[in-house]
């Protein structure tokens, strides 16, 4: 469980480019190195044998690692990992996977399929996925 903590300590640091102090998500300064690609990379392969044995928040940070990185996006092994995500009722993960099939990312565009994980999403009890749902609902309604 601590190295889970650790390894998402380190994925969620994020660098100013003008000096070599770091804030992570509570706010808190720290004076260090940015995490190395290598111990990005240890981290990512960490966190996908993790979502695959049912942490679904690794899911999550490993399908961020391939969409929302500085590195080049691979929208289609993004999918997978929020897709996972979503089977294991992580409503952010739902949200995400909805996004790329409204938006025909990493797979073909499929506005049902989208609206259907948007709905997941909400069920889920997260209100930006009954947002999306609801917005869906009324640009296709006929």
């Amino acid at each position: 469980m601590t190295r889970i903590a650790i390894c998402i300590l380190i994925l969620t640091l994020s660098a100013s480019a003008s000096d070599k102090t770091y804030v992570d998500t509570t706010g808190w300064e720290i004076d260090e190195k940015a995490p190395s690609d290598a111990a990005l990379r240890e981290f990512v392969d960490h966190a996908k044998k993790a979502c695959f044995k049912g942490h679904a928040m690794s899911c999550q940070l490993v399908g961020e690692s391939f969409s929302v990185s500085d590195q080049p996006k691979d929208y289609h092994e993004a999918l997978k990992y929020f897709s996972q995500g979503c089977t294991l009722k992580l409503p952010i993960s739902c949200l995400h996977a909805g996004y790329l099939y409204e938006n025909g990312y990493g797979v073909r565009q499929d506005i049902a399929e989208a609206w259907e994980l948007y709905g997941k999403s909400c069920d889920y009890g997260m209100q930006e996925g009954c947002d999306q749902y609801a917005r869906i609902n009324r640009r296709y309604q006929k």
